[in-house]
């Protein structure tokens, strides 16, 4: 790639490495850079953007309507996913509280029958105390 308008490194007075136009050197761009101005700065990004990388710098705007239109897809599937999850759990709910009201209600008539039971042994009692002791 020529760099005849791009931007090289040299050191500065405090140090550190400056940018400067010119040249074929392709430099890595780091922080700290300085340029010696803005329109060289301009040149240097302009110049390392157009570079082959291994990687997309920038998303071409097709890919990044697929990108989202498969987004958006993904977040519907997952939102009506999520949807139906709420509406079985409410399901699930409503057959538990309805389950739990019936188990109750045994509880209840259980607990009665029981009573009438122990109450019928307290009645018969004294009456098989007696029986026992003519014996």
């Amino acid at each position: 790639m020529n760099f005849n308008m791009g931007a090289t490194a040299m050191d500065n007075a405090a140090g550190g490495e400056m940018a400067t136009c010119g040249g074929d050197v392709i430099i890595e761009p780091h922080e700290g850079m300085e340029f010696e101005s803005e329109d060289a700065a301009k040149i240097f990004y302009d110049e390392y953007a157009r570079l082959d990388h291994n990687h997309p710098l920038v998303v071409a705007q097709r890919e990044a309507r697929q990108t989202m239109d498969e987004k958006d897809k993904k977040i519907q599937e997952l939102t009506a996913e999520l949807r139906n999850k709420k509406r079985l759990c409410t399901a699930y709910q409503e057959q538990l509280t309805a389950f739990m009201r019936v188990v109750e209600e045994h509880s209840e008539q259980l607990s009665k029958k029981f009573e009438n039971v122990v109450n019928n042994l307290k009645e018969f009692e004294p009456i098989d105390q007696l029986l026992l002791h003519r014996s």
